[in-house]
């Protein structure tokens, strides 16, 4: 069989495209959510906390990682207050 024989398809066959969601879609099925607002404004200031936190740390010479436990413990009570 030919090259001019083969069919356009046999020679040329494109790769299976796997289905993608969205760009974003987990933004807005998240937005979508009643307390989207109240999860950003606490993602943004625990980010925001940490941040400051670390900073004043490496000035002083002291390691954050001490830091960030401490802050997890905190936010876990918190949080579970909130929930509870």
């Amino acid at each position: 069989m030919k090259r001019a024989d083969v069919p356009p398809s046999r020679l040329f066959r494109e790769p299976k495209r796997r289905p993608q969601a969205a760009a974003g879609s987990e933004l807005m099925i998240l937005a979508a959510t009643r307390d989207a607002a109240r999860l950003f404004l606490d993602l943004g200031t625990v980010t925001i906390v940490l941040a400051v936190g670390t900073r004043l740390a490496a000035r002083t010479g002291f390691s954050s990682i001490p830091l960030y436990l401490v802050a997890g413990i905190v936010l876990g009570a918190l949080a579970e207050r909130r929930l509870g």
